[in-house]
């Protein structure tokens, strides 16, 4: 929670700078405390861009004349690109219709992977909502598991996305690591890869700048209520807020390494254990 807390805490610091901003970052948290359903969350992201497309129409002036850094394509051709995109689409419908139509679990589980890779926008942290509706609801895994997992992915290096092989791993063992690993990840690889050729001309819109503030502010929102919710499901008590808050100030303050900030947690909870206040 605490290592959650602390991502939410920069991201706010280095994008919301405006009472808008706030605003929508606190329109983000309550969708993700309130709804917690897969549809929620790009419906709300969708929302802030168009906010901010709207509310700040008049900077469009000031974004057009602004110059960015070129960025390569890295020898990706616009047809490469379309058929990549075309890849990324037709996996994403066929895969809800193949869901719909078989019965299969493996199926099932790729597809809820998948789908939530199609919709994350925003940093690692805004798939654990979407990745809790996912596997906690249906049953794949328990609320404990997700938790415990939780905090095994914040205490090893690598991006949080990998966090989809553990759960995979407990919903279905190694087929289903690697489906959900597979599942998370490659949407986003079709995507960068698809649009990386059109990059440059899009980016040239002023609307399209101006939309990424309000969907960058809400999708900080999304990884706020996360907070609350581990908060809630993981009802820490007396003790448990304490290393909560202490595991905070370390990595928040002092930069404690996040590996060490959850070993020490675990002492301080054994600690705590034998002293009878767990």
């Amino acid at each position: 929670m605490a290592l959650v807390a602390v991502a939410a805490w920069r991201l706010g610091a280095a994008v919301i700078r405006t009472r808008l901003t706030m605003g929508l970052m606190l329109l983000g948290a309550v969708v993700t405390i309130l709804l917690q359903q897969p549809w929620a969350f790009p419906a709300t992201l969708a929302l802030g861009g168009t906010i901010t497309a709207v509310a700040l129409r008049a900077q469009r002036h000031d974004s057009e004349n602004s110059s960015g850094v070129p960025l390569d394509n890295l020898g990706i051709s616009r047809a490469v690109g379309v058929l990549l995109l075309m890849l990324f689409f037709g996996l994403l419908g066929g895969l809800i219709v193949a869901r719909l139509a078989l019965d299969q679990s493996w199926l099932q589980l790729l597809e809820s992977f998948y789908r939530t890779g199609s919709l994350i926008f925003g940093g690692g942290q805004v798939v654990l909502p979407m990745l809790s509706a996912e596997v906690v609801e249906p049953g794949w895994v328990t609320e404990q598991q997700f938790l415990d997992g939780l905090a095994l992915m914040l205490a090893l290096p690598g991006p949080l996305f990998s966090f989809s092989a553990y759960l995979g791993a407990v919903a279905g063992g190694v087929p289903g690591l690697l489906l959900a690993f597979v599942g998370l990840f490659l949407p986003g690889v079709l995507i960068i890869y698809g649009v990386l050729p059109f990059w440059e001309q899009l980016r040239r819109y002023p609307w399209v700048r101006i939309a990424l503030v309000g969907v960058n502010a809400t999708a900080i929102g999304l990884v706020v209520g996360v907070v609350f919710l581990l908060w809630q499901r993981a009802d820490p008590g007396t003790a448990g807020a304490v290393i909560a808050l202490l595991s905070f100030g370390a990595v928040m303050f002092f930069r404690v390494p996040a590996p060490l900030v959850i070993v020490g947690a675990g002492a301080l909870g054994w600690l705590f254990s034998l002293a009878g206040l767990l």
